[in-house]
């Protein structure tokens, strides 16, 4: 809620850039409020110290990529377009 040095405006836009970059994400359960850091947030914290290069980036960020199955379309053919009389 609170970090030195920054006023709460300034803190509010900081909170909207982590939720937007996705390196933060609503902890919905027991503990009302609460935020978690997402893979992505970790690379970035990792390499904003100097832990990571971007080429080990590159090639980390296409595995945790979540994959979500596509949905199964209906093969019934769509029913003929009706006549209105006008």
């Amino acid at each position: 809620m609170h970090l030195e040095g920054v006023a709460p405006p300034e803190l509010v836009k900081l909170h909207g850039e982590l939720i937007a970059f996705g390196w933060v994400e609503q902890n919905t359960g027991e503990v009302p409020i609460c935020y978690r850091i997402t893979p992505a947030g970790s690379r970035a914290m990792r390499q904003a110290q100097g832990g990571e290069t971007t080429e080990e980036l590159s090639e980390t960020a296409e595995s945790t990529i979540p994959r979500f199955p596509r949905k199964k379309r209906d093969k019934t053919p769509s029913p003929e377009p009706v006549a209105v009389p006008s």
